[in-house]
């Protein structure tokens, strides 16, 4: 799932993957 939201929120990369 990590691609799919890196993919929405290409800036966000690291705060989504944080949450993630």
């Amino acid at each position: 799932m990590e691609k799919t939201y890196r993919s929405l929120s290409s800036s966000s990369d690291t705060e989504i993957s944080n949450q993630i």
